[in-house]
């Protein structure tokens, strides 16, 4: 009687050699698609502002893009990463069993950055307004870190570290991915080199290094989202 031959692994499974090649390319895919639909987004709400005048309507404006980056930063990771979340391959920062923690670290370094942010507040050549327009400051402050986080340190750092990469390598990369959906939206809007030449990338590289940082510490993307959320709301109600 003959043994059975050895099932090869596949490209799916542990142990493949094609396997890391196969994730990489996920990944690309993954972010090339994010790219090109957030692009066509922008191009849809020049379309859309030429046809109906959206930037003298800011409630609508705002609607416009609720809608957008429900489509794009939300169902479009659902949809791509399904069978992976489904499999458990890899773990957004949702459980249950983290989220105190999570909830710890992100009040604590909220904190501690709320400080360090005004402190900057008090150096020469700073300026700040007001912001009291409630839909745009649920809009900033609380749906987009969500959005963002779940996008960045939900998907695509879980998705790296769960196929190798070092964590510092993944929050990195995650990071340089980070400023460049902001360079997007600088181009369209016409401040691509007056925000791309500033002290703006910077604060963002610092800021994004934290999170994927606190979001692997805690192990929970709860600790991320306060952190950016705390981040958000600052600078919009002080127009800094």
């Amino acid at each position: 009687m003959s043994l059975p031959r050895p099932v090869e692994p596949t490209e799916d499974q542990p142990g493949s050699r094609s396997a890391p090649h196969a994730s990489r390319s996920r990944v690309s895919a993954f972010t090339v698609g994010f790219f090109g639909l957030w692009t066509l987004a922008w191009l849809g709400h020049h379309q859309m502002d030429s046809m109906l005048q959206l930037s003298e309507h800011p409630n609508g404006d705002i609607a416009y893009w609720v809608a957008a980056k429900t489509l794009i930063w939300l169902l479009y990771p659902v949809l791509y990463w399904r069978n992976d979340i489904a499999s458990r391959r890899f773990s957004i920062g949702f459980e249950r069993a983290a989220f105190k923690q999570g909830l710890g670290w992100g009040t604590a370094t909220a904190v501690v950055w709320v400080i360090w942010a005004a402190g900057l507040l008090l150096l020469p050549h700073s300026h700040h307004a007001s912001g009291n327009d409630l839909v745009a400051l649920s809009y900033v402050g609380l749906l987009t870190p969500i959005y963002e986080e779940l996008v960045f340190r939900g998907y695509l750092q879980s998705v790296l570290i769960a196929h190798g990469y070092r964590i510092p390598h993944a929050n990195y990369a995650v990071t340089a991915l980070f400023i460049a959906i902001h360079y997007v939206g600088w181009a369209f809007q016409g401040a691509l080199l007056s925000n791309g030449l500033s002290f703006y990338p910077l604060s963002l590289a610092v800021l994004s290094l934290l999170l994927g940082h606190i979001r692997q510490r805690s192990g929970s993307l709860v600790a991320s989202i306060i952190l950016h959320m705390a981040n958000n709301l600052f600078h919009y109600l002080v127009g800094a």
